[in-house]
């Protein structure tokens, strides 16, 4: 999977009051917000990726499938996973995750997906 994330920087120079540390200190600051946002569309993408890839079985065959969206059978006391990989969208969780980085927090909402074999909900990205 090959994605391209195209990103836009606009400065000012005020010519003959500026040195190069300074430019080199400002750009320290926006390294980790720009960080944080490239994360967040990664992320995203690849949270699309799995839920197509799972909900599309007329494309994606189970080869393409494969490693994606386990999870624990619904109703099973012994925990053992679910044998199906094909899931329907049902939108997304109630609350975003808030995750812990380090470039600083993130806060993303994630998709969530019902099994079609044993109808339990949750969430591939995680």
């Amino acid at each position: 999977m090959e994605q391209e994330i195209h990103i836009t920087l606009q400065y000012r120079l005020a010519i003959g009051h500026t040195n190069l540390n300074e430019i080199v200190y400002r750009l320290k600051e926006l390294r980790d917000t720009l960080m944080l946002t490239i994360l967040e569309q990664v992320l995203k993408e690849y949270d699309n990726l799995i839920s197509e890839r799972l909900s599309r079985t007329d494309i994606y065959p189970s080869k393409a499938r494969k490693g994606l969206g386990r999870h624990v059978r619904k109703g099973d006391t012994d925990a053992r996973f679910c044998p199906g990989r094909k899931a329907r969208k049902r939108g997304y969780r109630k609350a975003p995750r808030r995750l812990a980085t380090l470039f600083g927090d993130l806060t993303i909402p994630i998709r969530e997906v019902e099994c079609c074999t044993c109808g339990a909900r949750y969430c591939p990205l995680l």
